[in-house]
């Protein structure tokens, strides 16, 4: 983020936040330092207060009926934009019609 912001470049992020890379965590555990898995991340990482810190656009999303308000801000901001939407930690992919991959 502070590369893009720093020179400028018009980059579009979407952070689809559930906690962790994959499925993510269904809950926060006991002493989360020492029994975290690998992949996780920190749930409500505010990576849009990030983006805003180093001069970027960043907003936030809880709601889905404020996703595209906060997708046309971030194409009409001129440089670097974040948008870091909030999903629910137990959150699964969509089944799939076919399988893309074996």
């Amino acid at each position: 983020m502070e590369t893009l912001c720093r020179y400028g470049m018009p980059a579009k992020i979407v952070v689809f936040n559930n906690g962790g890379i994959g499925p993510g965590m269904p809950e926060i555990p006991p002493n989360p330092m020492l029994n975290m898995r690998p992949n996780s991340l920190i749930y409500g990482a505010r990576y849009d207060l990030m983006m805003q810190a180093f001069g970027g656009h960043g907003s936030y999303v809880e709601d889905v009926k404020d996703l595209r308000g906060a997708l046309d801000e971030a194409m009409h901001f001129p440089g670097p934009a974040l948008v870091n939407v909030k999903l629910s930690q137990g959150s699964q992919r969509k089944a799939q019609e076919f399988r893309w991959h074996s």
